[in-house]
């Protein structure tokens, strides 16, 4: 017979204790990573709200295909937007410099990349909206939205003001988070 103690086994109480918490720390980052409501699961509380979800909804999918005619009718004519990840510009300024940053996006340049602070990852306005937190204030709203990648599930928050005049919402300022 042999005379084998606790210590002569692999499996002691030390390493069930690491290995449980080892495992509860994969399944909480696993369940943070994927635990978030896609923004056309959301359910508005208002036409307000209605109106706005449709509205971010046109101008994410505008920026994601690229389709420079709906990207700029989302937004108002006085707003400020964030363009390349650090500047705010003018509409005005986005119509004349999208369509060659988007095209130099396109091919692969690196420098355009480089520039975009959405794009550390490799992968410029791809990605789906989950989790909006909308503040209505009469004709002015406001609404935070988490941007997730697909592919390393990156997030950041989008931050989106809204101005309602002669009834057709239009966003006034857009912007990244950059911490």
């Amino acid at each position: 017979m042999s005379n084998l103690t606790i210590q002569d086994h692999w499996i002691t109480k030390e390493r069930i204790v690491t290995i449980f918490v080892i495992v509860t720390c994969l399944t909480v980052l696993i369940f943070g990573m994927y635990y978030d409501t896609p923004i056309d699961k959301y359910i508005p509380k208002n036409t307000d709200e209605v109106e706005i979800i449709s509205l971010i909804n046109r101008f994410h999918k505008a920026s994601m295909d690229n389709d420079l005619e709906n990207y700029l009718a989302c937004l108002n004519k006085k707003g400020s937007f964030m363009f390349s990840g650090t500047r705010m510009i003018s509409k005005d300024e986005l119509t004349a410099l999208l369509p060659q940053f988007w095209s130099d996006l396109k091919s692969g340049d690196m420098l355009a990349r480089a520039m975009c602070r959405e794009s550390l990852n490799g992968n410029f306005f791809k990605g789906s909206l989950y989790d909006p937190l909308i503040t209505l204030e009469g004709h002015k709203a406001s609404a935070s939205v988490k941007f997730v990648t697909p592919i390393i599930r990156w997030k950041t928050l989008l931050f989106i003001d809204f101005l309602k005049q002669e009834e057709i919402l239009q966003i006034s300022r857009f912007e990244w988070d950059m911490g």
